[in-house]
């Protein structure tokens, strides 16, 4: 295909290309408006690859078919042999086959179904590199964009490239593409001479340049547009590109009218489905759709589509809604899918109906269970606009409203919430008013929320609704009455054993023993029974949404006793489980956790990730943003970013406003304590630790294993010789600690003991602690670690005493050891520190020798391999693999990799 005026756009498509089997996975979008040109630019990159060895694989979906199930992910894998799925785990073969409709299923389970996407590309990439086109990228679906979303990630080390192209509405290309190096590419307006090309080229019709100018300022350099109005040379001021376009639809043939109506609204258009439809053969349709397939409008294939979603819209808006309602009537008989045969009988007769309304909330539950959200909020919709049982619409209200708050359109829920308190004593009215006082509190419009906190607080609620109220409506928060919230939990729970076995019971009370545990969890008292009880009741009768469940309580359990690799694996399924089931609003909590447990474990690159994947998925639920942005402020503080970290708290403080809540100025305070303490400014951090203790006492949170509290409010005390006090607090946080088991804290608060030991003047007894403290560091249980960063600041801590003791070699040895963890880790501010302290024992090793993760790189690098390479190979971030190498260089003198060979051959012993 010719391709005028995008010739730039092309050869950086085509670049990336040639350069995919040495770069690795990247993306490229192409967004810009309807008409600009995206079609057809998609068209000639994928003509230009056809005689290459690539696989190619495309989709070009449509508005409509963003209803139907993985109708992209079929395009995709069209072209692909059924044989390709043969090797695939059971699982996901059978997932995979049911979500291209190769088998009869009970339905295509979204987490088998991206495992499988993933096993397929892995393996056409292992042959060549794989091309993934997706055209009209607003469009995907649902359940294909959640099994790209999950599977495009992983692909970290095969030849993928992906190319979006999508307007600037519609799905967000980003919510699916993978975090990959991404070339972003807009289409400007075409200039005059271009459009003088393109209307040559498709019309055979050269403009004068008075036509050309008038064309080119009625079309704002849209090609599409400018097409349309050379075709009608009649383009007076009063036209308009929509007039233009149902003009051209308007002037065709009635019947091929009728035949573009029902390839519009069809979900999948075949000719022998659309020949049924309109009660005629194939042979007949085909007739009737020749002017438009000579007007450039639609083409034939497996599927009939629309040339642009424009013309397909045209098709719908040009013929009365009269019209529209019969044509549904009609496909409503033909349609294989029955998702989309309920959808046009609700369509084609807007009669109240109970029996209908009752299929299409079946269908959209169903819908929602395979990740098919758009699809799922429409059939709800019109479940409501069908049902002539009071109860029922209201019910079916209330949850669409949930579903509304769950995927991030808090907006159009909290209407719906009032629409049905409008009515006091309705069937839903406490249920509504419940979820539009958490609704309220999540958009932090706090008056509002304890408003109807106190209504709720004083009416004589059921069971449910009172249970629902002090979990979800938490309205003793709301209420400043924090000390009654156990109390209110075990009330929630009496009511509800008082009440007979019914469907949602076992389910609610899993969900007020969660919250029940975690309170305790935060009181430093026993919890486990509890998360046992609702593990038994989540299995018996699964809660709603995992992330408020035990689960998610056992993977923060996991997280604070040290066991990250534990915590990060429940974090990522309960991440993934939300996603498959569109739960956007737990998302922003999940990224905060995975954000803290990445700093905990010092692997802030991936920490900061997580972090910011937050505050997108927390774009519209601002109560969240002043969480996730602390976990940014203590990585900053941590890699020894410091102006950042204190900027970043201000950005906090800003987010909360007048801090008239004492969760919301502890969660500000403690962030700049830890950003107030890197700067060196001990006595400001001094007055916010003192603070932070009043308000963590009157919270009652009395959980010690927060990295960004204690330790840090030890170590104030002790830079600035409060240390009676520091003794006081030691003894209070390892008591807590102690009664919950946080054996890697106690682990790392030897530290400030050996530290305080030393500050009273008995450098003897602090140095006696020592070998204790580093044993310490590693007798703990298996899968159980203290944080990297501690483990630096112990043999930090050791050096420091050992030099003022003077055994040299000790804290030489020490002091290295310090040094060699912070820069391993990306504590670059600390590691300076460090070798300040380890220059002044006067070693001569301290300026010479290479640490040992230095020299495994070095050594590596030597051998000729590159950086991604000697990252995989040692476990480290390309990142930190250039850090080390730049220490090499600065310590061996040299200035280049390619004089390291020679550099280590020169190294001698003591070195």
């Amino acid at each position: 295909m010719v391709v005028i005026g995008r010739d730039d756009e092309l050869s950086t498509l085509l670049a990336l290309v040639d350069r995919l089997p040495d770069s690795g996975p990247a993306t490229a979008t192409v967004v810009a408006a309807a008409g600009m040109g995206k079609s057809a630019l998609a068209v000639a990159f994928r003509d230009a690859l056809l005689d290459r060895d690539v696989t190619l694989l495309t989709s070009r979906p449509l508005e409509a078919e963003g209803q139907l199930s993985f109708s992209a992910l079929g395009d995709l894998f069209d072209p692909l042999p059924e044989e390709e799925y043969d090797d695939l785990p059971a699982p996901q073969r059978a997932a995979i086959r049911s979500a291209l409709l190769l088998d009869d299923g009970d339905g295509a389970e979204p987490r088998a179904v991206a495992l499988a996407v993933r096993g397929v590309l892995r393996n056409q990439a292992s042959k060549q590199p794989v091309i993934v086109l997706v055209d009209d990228a607003q469009w995907v679906d649902d359940a294909s964009a959640a099994a790209l979303s999950q599977s495009l990630p992983r692909l970290t080390d095969v030849p993928v490239l992906v190319v979006a192209w999508a307007r600037p509405s519609g799905r967000p290309v980003g919510d699916w593409l993978p975090d990959w190096p991404r070339t972003e590419l807009g289409l400007d307006p075409l200039p005059l001479s271009a459009i003088f090309h393109v209307v040559q080229h498709h019309l055979d019709v050269t403009l004068t340049r008075s036509e050309l100018r008038a064309v080119g300022e009625a079309s704002g350099g849209n090609p599409l547009h400018a097409l349309e109005f050379a075709r009608h040379r009649a383009h007076g001021p009063g036209a308009s590109f929509e007039g233009l376009l149902t003009e051209r639809i308007i002037g065709l043939p009635r019947p091929t009218r009728r035949a573009l109506l029902a390839t519009a609204l069809c979900a999948a258009p075949t000719a022998t489905r659309l020949a049924e439809a309109l009660g005629g053969t194939v042979e007949e349709l085909l007739d009737d759709l020749e002017p438009a397939v000579a007007g450039g409008l639609i083409r034939l294939g497996s599927l009939i589509n629309f040339q642009h979603p424009l013309y397909l819209e045209a098709a719908i808006d040009s013929v009365a809604a009269e019209e529209q309602v019969a044509m549904h009537e009609a496909l409503s008989r033909v349609e294989p899918l029955e998702e989309a045969r309920v959808r046009h009988r609700a369509l084609a007769d807007t009669a109240p109906d109970e029996a209908l309304a009752a299929e299409l909330t079946e269908a959209s539950r169903k819908a929602w269970a395979r990740a098919a959200w758009l699809a799922a909020t429409e059939l709800l919709r019109l479940a409501i606009a069908r049902s002539e049982d009071r109860a029922a619409r209201d019910q079916r209200a209330l949850e669409l409203a949930r579903r509304l708050v769950l995927n991030g359109d808090p907006q159009d829920a909290a209407q719906i919430l009032t629409d049905l308190r409008a009515t006091p004593g309705g069937p839903s009215y406490w249920a509504a008013t419940v979820e539009l006082c958490k609704l309220h509190t999540l958009n932090e419009q706090y008056d509002d929320a304890k408003s109807l906190a106190r209504e709720l607080d004083a009416a004589d609620l059921s069971p449910e609704d009172y249970a629902r109220a002090v979990v979800e409506g938490e309205i003793d928060m709301l209420l400043g009455r924090r000390e009654t919230i156990n109390e209110s939990y075990e009330e929630a729970l009496r009511r509800l054993e008082s009440e007979p076995d019914r469907p949602g019971l076992s389910a609610l009370r899993a969900a007020v023993l969660v919250p029940l545990a975690y309170h305790r969890y935060q009181e430093a008292l026993p919890f486990q029974d509890l998360i046992d009880e609702a593990v038994e009741l989540d299995e018996r009768e699964p809660m709603e949404r995992i992330a408020y469940g035990p689960l998610m309580m056992a993977a923060i359990h996991q997280m604070t006793s040290g066991r990250f690799d534990e915590a990060r694996q429940g974090f990522g399924a309960i991440l993934r489980a939300s996603l498959e089931s569109g739960d956007d609003l737990a998302v922003p909590v999940i990224y905060s956790y995975l954000g803290s447990l990445e700093a905990r474990a010092c692997r802030f690159d991936e920490a900061r990730r997580q972090a910011e994947e937050g505050l997108v998925a927390a774009a519209s639920m601002p109560g969240f943003l002043p969480m996730i942005t602390n976990i940014l402020v203590s990585i900053d503080v941590h890699v020894g970013n410091v102006e950042r970290a204190l900027a970043r708290s201000d950005e906090v403080r800003e987010m909360h406003g007048t801090l008239d809540d004492p969760s919301q100025e502890a969660t500000w305070s403690v962030g700049r304590m830890a950003a107030l303490v890197a700067a060196g400014r001990m006595e400001e951090a001094y007055e916010f630790s003192v603070r932070i203790r009043e308000l963590v006492d009157r919270l009652g949170l009395r959980h010690p294993a927060d990295p960004m509290i204690a330790p840090t409010i030890l170590d104030v005390l002790l830079e600035t010789g409060r240390l009676d006090e520091a003794e006081d607090y030691l003894a209070d946080v390892r008591a807590r600690a102690r009664k919950i088991d946080l054996e890697a804290m106690l682990a790392e608060l030897v530290r400030h003991e050996v530290t305080l030991t030393a500050a009273r003047g008995d450098l003897d007894a602090a140095a006696a602690m020592v070998p204790a403290m580093i044993a310490g560091l590693d007798e703990l249980p298996s899968g159980m670690v203290v944080q990297p960063v501690e483990r630096a600041r112990a043999w930090w801590a050791a050096g420091k005493v050992f030099r003022r003791g003077r055994s040299r070699r000790q804290a030489t040895e020490a002091l290295e050891k310090a040094v060699e963890i912070f820069e391993e880790i990306g504590c670059t501010r600390r590691a300076a520190l460090a070798r300040a302290d380890l220059d002044r024992t006067g070693s001569r090793r301290s300026k010479t020798v290479l640490t040992e993760a230095e020299l495994a790189v070095a050594r590596a690098a030597a051998a000729g391999r590159r950086n991604n390479e000697i990252a995989e190979q040692l476990f480290l971030s390309v990142k930190t693999v250039e850090s080390l190498l730049t220490r090499c260089y600065r310590k061996l003198g040299i200035r280049s990799r390619v004089e390291l060979a020679g550099a280590l051959e020169r190294m001698t012993t003591d070195d």
